[in-house]
């Protein structure tokens, strides 16, 4: 096997498969994934300002978000995790490249740890900035952002660890696992990098740049890592992993990588330009009058902003906040709604209320989740779901006439954690507040909430 050759034996997913699933292929439909979320769920303002943020275009922040995409399993290269599948492992073990520490193959490291360890030492390869102390390092920061992908990050490396990787980590493996892992990135930063190649990463990343990246990357796994896509794309038998084959099977995950998103009812809310007279089948009142008419001009030069609402109970708010929030997202540039309420009861009332506000007046992807602990004993919600699976028919149905996706949110955002990624949604106070606590996969809900139009309960206006 030559030192640079991608190993094909070397397996990233077995789990419900008819065949192992080599890890080239997953990091490849992952990359290709991330780059459809790009595409798919972030409007054309968040991306510009993603690329402002880092100092460089689009096209390389884009570039950037799938190689780091198609790296966040290296780790899945290394004795523990080979080990998990004997009959796999055992032909790597008597061959005299996989050569390790004695036992490594059982002590208890996590993938994800691993794979921290080891794109700190790739990434400074490829001339990733670096800082006298690994933790301020832009290569140490993308690595340990990699190995946070199962929800919470890993303790910083120290420069002493990068001096000797497998002796303060045996199961990292010698030097022929680190040769794979090095040709594995190779040949994902080759595909997706195409001929002109990739710039390294110069400076830190900007915190709210890294909440988006990792919550897409986390996203792309999970998308990437489903029974059905996998089955789909499992290689056939005699599949080397050479540079042709890995080219087809990048080309052929790009080529599907916009239907898995489209199938998981991910995208982008439009707000057309509509009246409230328009909206709503009444009159407004005086004050939902006067958020018709002052609120545009307040907000015409873009960004984002707050609006405050305060009348007593019955005088509309809920109509008010409905309108204003078409006028905001437009004037942002926001891709979606969340309407917060303090209570269950009154957020399970607003689904039904902002889901008729959709059918009517928001285009584009428009799936609506329902969030509170008890959302599924929702019979409107419940309902919604069910239709909405059977007309998907487990492909890309939910569509209606009008070329707009339907409003109810399918099996996919109804999983754990994913309820805040759907375009609009309505729930309570909490499922929000909760993204800034040191809680697992917080990330995803920061990712849900940005760049959408949060809409607090009406109740508070009064307080």
């Amino acid at each position: 096997m030559a030192a640079s050759a991608v190993d094909a034996r070397l397996w990233g997913k077995a789990r419900g498969l008819t065949s192992s699933y080599p890890v080239i292929c997953h990091l490849l439909d992952t990359a290709a994934v991330a780059g459809a979320l790009w595409d798919m769920t972030l409007t054309e303002e968040a991306r510009a300002l993603t690329a402002r943020r880092l100092g460089v275009s689009m096209e390389v922040c884009r570039q950037w978000l799938c190689l780091w995409a198609g790296l966040h399993d290296i780790g899945k290269i290394s004795p523990p995790f080979q080990a998990m599948v004997p009959e796999i492992y055992k032909a790597l073990a008597d061959d005299p490249a996989y050569v390790h520490k004695p036992s490594s193959e059982r002590e208890k490291l996590r993938h994800d740890v691993s794979g921290h360890w080891a794109l700190t030492q790739i990434l400074a390869e490829w001339g990733y900035a670096q800082a006298r102390t690994p933790s301020q390092s832009p290569h140490h920061q993308v690595a340990q952002l990699l190995g946070g992908h199962h929800g919470c990050f890993h303790r910083a490396l120290e420069g002493k660890h990068l001096k000797n990787l497998e002796g303060w980590m045996p199961g990292l493996g010698g030097p022929g696992w680190e040769g794979q892992r090095r040709a594995h990135a190779e040949a994902v930063r080759r595909l997706v990098g195409g001929a002109a190649g990739l710039p390294a990463l110069e400076q830190a990343l900007p915190a709210d740049v890294a909440v988006r990246f990792l919550g897409m990357i986390v996203v792309a796994d999970w998308l990437a890592s489903q029974e059905s896509v996998i089955e789909a794309r499992l290689p056939a038998g005699g599949w080397e992993a050479g540079e042709g084959e890995l080219r087809r099977h990048w080309d052929g995950a790009v080529a599907h990588a916009g239907d898995v998103v489209a199938a998981a009812r991910l995208g982008v809310a439009r707000f057309p330009a509509l009246g409230f007279g328009e909206q709503f089948p009444f009159l407004p009142n005086a004050l939902q009058a006067s958020v018709a008419e002052d609120l545009p001009g307040l907000v015409a030069g873009g960004g984002g902003g707050l609006l405050l609402v305060t009348a007593p109970t019955g005088d509309g708010k809920t109509e008010a906040a409905l309108h204003a929030a078409s006028v905001m997202a437009r004037a942002s540039g926001a891709s979606g709604l969340y309407f917060a309420l303090p209570t269950m009861a009154t957020a399970d009332a607003m689904f039904s209320r902002v889901a008729g506000f959709a059918e009517a007046n928001v285009g584009g992807d428009r799936a609506l989740t329902l969030l509170h602990s008890m959302a599924w004993l929702s019979e409107a919600y419940g309902q919604a779901g069910s239709a909405v699976d059977a007309a998907a028919g487990g492909g890309l149905g939910a569509a209606v006439s009008d070329g707009h996706t339907a409003t109810d949110a399918g099996r996919w955002l109804r999983g754990p954690k994913r309820g805040l990624l759907a375009p609009l949604g309505a729930g309570t106070i909490d499922q929000a507040l909760t993204g800034v606590l040191p809680v697992r996969y917080n990330v995803l809900r920061l990712l849900g909430l940005s760049n959408k139009v949060l809409g607090p309960p009406p109740e508070w206006w009064t307080r």
